[in-house]
């Protein structure tokens, strides 16, 4: 019994039902969250009910085919993932519009990532690539520190709207690292904010034009930051994601190795086993023949 639950949860059917199930669950809560909608009816209650049911029945089939040892269910950080969604939705008295409720009912999307293969694969990237991507967010800390200082002393005075603090300028710094609006801000601090003042209020500015590093500070901070080191992320990214497609394939390869020798070794072991107990009853013929002589 528990070999067939274990078959079935494990089976390709089995997880595009679960799939689907998800699907159908997240359509529930996008109709639920629509301000057209002003109250729940009955029907999409009970169709709300129902799913949270079978996702109750799912996480106990994968409970049951994990017995005489249910805890192992945990070992996986992903199955504890699933549990604690599941939970969230049915803790006794809450309310429909209780917000624990409803973040466990928005957290079932997610589990799209504990189903499909693919999405686990670049979370599962993604994580181990955080030690390296956080030296990259250092070296992006500190080119926005430079760059913020930088900023101060030259255009503080000019445009104190977007220079006039160390804040204010790591702020500027941001919008200017999505190219947005940069360039009417470099022609602000080239031609001074009397002649050219941006979009932010310029109270208090005197103005002063940078001709020459105006230009040089924007330019270079864009290809420094955009260019060179946002790519840094992405480079880091993928090589991760590299990595654990090789490291997966490698797991793949070692598990099908270890199918097709299984049934050699089993095969082997028998055939000793025979061999031995053909000598034993050997010995067995010939101490009879003895005795009996």
């Amino acid at each position: 019994m528990i070999v067939r639950i274990k078959q079935l949860v494990e089976s390709k059917t089995f997880q595009y039902l679960v799939l689907i199930l998800i699907v159908i669950s997240s359509i529930a809560v996008a109709i639920e969250v629509d301000p057209a909608v002003d109250e729940l009816t009955p029907q999409l209650v009970r169709i709300r009910t129902l799913i949270t049911a079978l996702f109750v029945i799912e996480i106990g089939l994968k409970l049951l085919a994990h017995w005489p040892r249910p805890w192992r269910f945990f070992y996986d950080p992903w199955h504890i993932f699933d549990f604690v969604v599941v939970v969230l939705c049915v803790i006794p008295g809450m309310v429909a519009t209780a917000p624990v409720l409803r973040l466990g009912r928005m957290l079932r999307a997610l589990r799209m990532i504990t189903i499909l293969p693919e999405l686990r694969l670049i979370v599962s990237a993604l994580m181990n690539s955080l030690p390296r991507v956080s030296y990259v967010g250092l070296l992006l800390f500190l080119h926005f520190f430079v760059y913020s200082v930088l900023g101060v002393t030259l255009f503080g005075k000019n445009d104190p709207g977007h220079f006039g603090s160390l804040l204010r300028a790591a702020l500027t710094l941001f919008s200017v690292i999505t190219l947005e609006g940069w360039v009417e801000l470099m022609y602000t601090q080239m031609l001074g904010s009397a002649e050219h003042a941006s979009n932010l209020p310029m109270t208090g500015a005197l103005s002063h034009a940078e001709p020459l590093w105006a230009p040089l500070f924007f330019v270079s901070f864009i290809l420094l930051g955009t260019m060179i080191i946002m790519n840094l992320f992405v480079g880091v990214i993928v090589n991760g994601i590299q990595e654990a497609s090789d490291e997966n394939k490698l797991t793949l390869a070692d598990r099908e190795r270890a199918n097709q020798t299984a049934p050699n070794s089993s095969t082997e072991r028998l055939a000793s086993l025979e061999e031995k107990l053909s000598g034993i009853l050997d010995e067995v013929k010939e101490l009879r023949q003895s005795v009996n002589k």
